[in-house]
């Protein structure tokens, strides 16, 4: 996630105006603020040991992650192959 930050974030400073580089960004920070509002915080519970409610609702907030990099993944590979 690290890795995906920094290489989103310095396409969008070589191309800051709305274009596909600057929306894979966007949706990285997404990413990253829904990792810290709903992953991070089930995550934390779990150590206190198993929880099946904080499982299941980890599964379920994961759907938001998944989808977003679902998008972030298909304006990759357009723009991969749009090069």
């Amino acid at each position: 996630m690290i890795i995906e930050l920094i290489t989103s974030g310095i396409l969008w400073w070589h191309y800051p105006s709305l274009s596909l580089y600057s929306v894979g960004f966007y949706l990285v920070i997404l990413i990253w603020i829904s990792t810290a509002i709903f992953s991070v915080p089930n995550h934390n519970k779990l150590l206190d040991g198993k929880n099946t409610g904080v499982i299941d609702s980890l599964v379920n907030t994961n759907w938001i992650r998944t989808i977003l990099w679902t998008f972030k993944a298909v304006i990759a590979v357009y723009l991969m192959f749009k090069s």
